[in-house]
């Protein structure tokens, strides 16, 4: 996704409505700053980290992305 933003200004909310995504490993950074790594793989989301609002945070992102 860091390659397509840079290379093209596309981010995921962009193409979230155009591809079937098989799996993804990324770093996203929180409103307030925390980085939190996200695996989606065989149709389950890893959210690494501790903290209940990020988690959930993250996971109402995905979910409003998939949405579009």
């Amino acid at each position: 996704m860091a390659e397509l933003r840079e290379e093209r200004g596309i981010g995921l909310e962009d193409v979230a409505h155009e591809s079937s995504l098989l799996e993804a490993d990324f770093i996203l950074e929180t409103p307030w700053g925390d980085p939190v790594n996200v695996i989606y793989e065989e149709g389950k989301i890893e959210v690494a980290t501790g903290d209940d609002t990020t988690h959930e945070y993250v996971l109402q992102l995905l979910e409003t992305a998939r949405s579009r």
